[in-house]
């Protein structure tokens, strides 16, 4: 019988199994003065209405305007690889490709913003999300640029775990329905995250489909279901 794309991911995923352990908590993953670079970039466009939610402030952007930014988020990209590799792929016997699927960039979140229970590549009903090719973000790192706001704690239910990170923390998990999450609302202040996705390497080459913009919805709504009420992210 033919394999679907899916099952290799699934796969991969089956090895790595349900435990809390695989929600890696790294405090201080970044310097005081690594902190204050990038939030001295951040400054710049904290007020800037076309900076917020899905309008994030890209690898692309950062280059054109900060290169000392860009090769400081290059190296510590590189430090995720590196944790990765140690927290999954020698853990499980799993390959991870090097370059990230989605690479460091920059998300504000205002007051009034959250997100509902989700994995990130998957629907709802756990099929994969293979519209905008999400199916491929497989393991999730999110670095914490601050902590000067109110609400906006990241948990996983299924584990009964809830965190606020201070700032400079890592938080590194399997994307799949395993380890299904939400954002709290954000009460006050701005909350701003530098996320970042791998994909695995399952040795199986699989062409890229075009990008669609709504299909972020999907990870909150099944196929066919009402998203009106849903941010585009």
């Amino acid at each position: 019988m033919t394999k679907h794309i899916w099952d290799y991911y699934q796969e991969f995923f089956d090895k790595i199994g349900k435990s809390k352990e695989n929600i890696v908590h790294v405090p201080n993953f970044m310097t005081q003065e690594e902190i204050k670079v990038v939030m001295d970039y951040i400054d710049k466009y904290r007020d800037n209405p076309d900076f917020s939610g899905g309008k994030t402030l890209t690898l692309d952007v950062i280059k054109a305007e900060n290169y000392p930014l860009l090769e400081l988020l290059v190296v510590y990209g590189q430090k995720i690889y590196d944790l990765m590799e140690e927290h999954y792929s020698k853990k499980y016997g799993i390959k991870i490709e090097r370059m990230p699927w989605n690479p460091l960039h920059i998300v504000k979140w205002q007051p009034s913003m959250s997100s509902g229970l989700h994995s990130d590549c998957q629907y709802p009903d756990g099929s994969p999300l293979m519209k905008s090719n999400y199916y491929k973000l497989n393991l999730t790192a999110l670095i914490y640029p601050n902590d000067d706001y109110v609400g906006g704690e990241i948990g996983w239910p299924d584990y009964d775990y809830e965190i606020k990170p201070k700032a400079g923390d890592l938080v590194m998990f399997p994307a799949n329905n395993y380890y299904l999450h939400y954002v709290k609302n954000v009460e006050s202040g701005l909350r701003f995250t530098l996320p970042t996705w791998h994909t695995f390497d399952v040795g199986v080459r699989i062409p890229i489909t075009e990008y669609i913009p709504e299909a972020s919805k999907n990870l909150w709504v099944n196929e066919g279901e009402d998203s009106s009420h849903l941010r585009q992210y």
